[in-house]
């Protein structure tokens, strides 16, 4: 059986890592675009950047298991692809918005 499409963090936490996400968008993110499944968004490619979306992936993993991450390394950028069940598809939509 597939895990239920729903965050499993309480309110305070879920605050919490919307600021997180928050903060690192704010300071890295390139751009935002659709793609099958999900969205890719691209970042900076500083090494600051990607610590910081290597521990939002690894948190995210523990509340959003039906939630696939892909994080690559180009030479200045770094490609973060969100992709999820199309129940996750709103949630998806809101994520680095």
């Amino acid at each position: 059986m597939d895990p239920s499409p729903a965050c499993s963090l309480p309110p305070a936490g879920l605050r919490e890592r919307r600021a997180v996400i928050d903060q690192i968008a704010g300071a890295a993110l390139r751009s935002r675009e659709r793609i099958p499944g999900g969205a890719r968004l691209m970042f900076t490619g500083s090494d600051d950047t990607e610590l910081a979306l290597r521990d939002l992936i690894a948190a995210e993993a523990d509340c959003c298991p039906f939630l696939r991450f892909d994080l690559e390394r180009g030479d200045d950028e770094l490609r973060l692809d969100v992709t999820g069940p199309e129940e996750a598809q709103p949630m998806l939509a809101e994520l680095f918005a």
